[in-house]
């Protein structure tokens, strides 16, 4: 990642933790929020900046913490280290090398992303720390000897065994949860003709170990949606539903679980509820970029479902609907049209990241409003971004088809595309002739 990337990132950071000051988002914050604040459409899963990071998950409340730790550490560390001679100095000395190594190189990478590693730092911080050989201000040497005696010796080490014991267990349990799940994989991508109980058999077995995995709870959705579709059975819609609430309640910021409700929302014709969830999709990212890599932008489906349901609405002579429809397609557009211009801001050697264009589709919805509307000059600058010869595609074709009649309808014309194009659909012209006097 060059240098003018990280800056951005470690500027879009900053943004994270202007909204969770105090005590941060929590684990993950960065992962999971990062898309509300980018400045272009980058996929970065780490700030890149140790300390940066753990400001967004803890906030000033745990930065700080972690910054009397290390700065006690490291200062009573170099007190002791100056005071001792030449001789004693290399004993702990390692440990010292190897924590300022970590965390110095953490400042442009995310070496502390790994647990390993972490834990590497936090070793080597207790070996520096037991190498002091002063006590604690706050304790006096009364009070650390009653401390090692009698029972009092045996609540730290026991503490800990019992921790240990604790972790272990659900680690244990854990991977069982993953051989499950991979299990599951398994016989979806190596068997056919499977029954529905035999597939969701290890998978219930890994709900059951780990209830709110994202990735367990997904394939459980999408299952069940598959198995509602196919038979139409109630019931697995129902519990696709509970799964979907439990997922929402565990993992809100889940990217995957919106396009299974979307898809399916679609399937069954539910439009209003479909664009519902492009709006949230576009608040937890703002630049519309889809979970699965390629896939549709959420600004064009936004677009798409609002004409859709703004014709809808004036079959059904609902004017204030409509108008809130449209006017809300127009407001996406917008807004799709002005990220796509600061884009042209970026520094040089700054890479864009995911693709974002204004497709064709989007230009098409937003045109036919305006010409609706009556709007024809911007309508035809709307149709003509995307006019091209190969009409061939059903798109393209739909395009110069309303870009000419949207030109018609102000008394202009474009031969060169007229003429190409009725030569090589000729049904076209009663089509063209059927927008203009439709639409009078």
């Amino acid at each position: 990642m060059a240098f003018v990337e990280r800056l951005t990132v470690y500027k879009d950071s900053l943004k994270v933790f202007q909204d969770y000051p105090l005590t941060g988002a929590g684990g993950g914050a960065w992962f999971n929020l990062y898309q509300q604040y980018q400045n272009n459409p980058y996929t970065v899963k780490q700030v890149h900046n140790f300390f940066l990071q753990y400001l967004n998950e803890t906030g000033l409340i745990g930065f700080f913490a972690l910054m009397v730790l290390l700065i006690s550490v490291f200062v009573l560390y170099a007190r002791q280290f100056f005071k001792q001679d030449h001789s004693e100095r290399g004993t702990h000395q390692i440990f010292y090398i190897v924590a300022v190594s970590l965390l110095v190189h953490s400042v442009l990478d995310f070496e502390m992303s790994y647990a390993y590693l972490a834990a590497l730092v936090f070793l080597c911080l207790g070996g520096m720390a037991a190498s002091i050989g002063q006590p604690v201000p706050l304790l006096s040497s009364q009070h650390i000897a009653a401390l090692n005696k009698g029972a009092f010796r045996l609540i730290y080490p026991s503490a800990v065994g019992i921790l240990s014991l604790v972790i272990i267990f659900a680690a244990v349990r854990e991977l069982q949860g993953n051989r499950y799940y991979a299990e599951t994989m398994h016989m979806l991508t190596t068997q056919q003709d499977l029954a529905m109980d035999d597939v969701f058999r290890p998978l219930g077995a890994a709900l059951h170990v780990s209830t709110e995995h994202p990735e367990y709870l997904n394939l459980k959705i999408q299952l069940l949606y598959q198995g509602y579709n196919q038979t139409k059975d109630a019931r697995f819609e129902q519990q696709a539903k509970q799964y979907l609430a439990e997922l929402d309640h565990s993992s809100p910021y889940d990217k995957q679980r919106l396009e299974f409700e979307y898809n399916q929302y679609v399937s069954e014709d539910k439009l209003d509820e479909a664009l519902a969830v492009t709006e949230r999709s576009l608040q937890q990212g703002i630049w519309g970029i889809n979970a699965s890599r390629g896939g549709p932008n959420w600004y064009t489906r936004a677009i798409a479902l609002s004409y859709e349901l703004g014709e809808r609405a004036r079959a059904d002579r609902q004017p204030e609907l409509q108008a809130k429809r449209w006017d809300r397609a127009e407001e996406l557009y917008q807004t799709a049209v002005a990220k796509k211009e600061s884009l042209k801001a970026l520094p040089p050697g700054q890479l864009q990241g995911e693709l974002f264009d204004i497709a064709p589709d989007m230009s098409l919805f937003v045109g036919q409003i305006n010409f609706q509307r009556s709007n024809h000059e911007r309508a035809a600058e709307l149709f003509k971004q995307h006019v091209s010869d190969q009409t061939d595609d059903p798109l393209n074709r739909t395009l110069v088809r309303w870009y000419l009649a949207a030109l018609q309808k102000q008394g202009k014309s474009d031969s060169a595309v007229y003429d190409a194009f009725v030569t090589k659909h000729p049904e076209e012209q009663e089509q063209i002739a059927k927008l203009v006097s439709d639409n009078s």
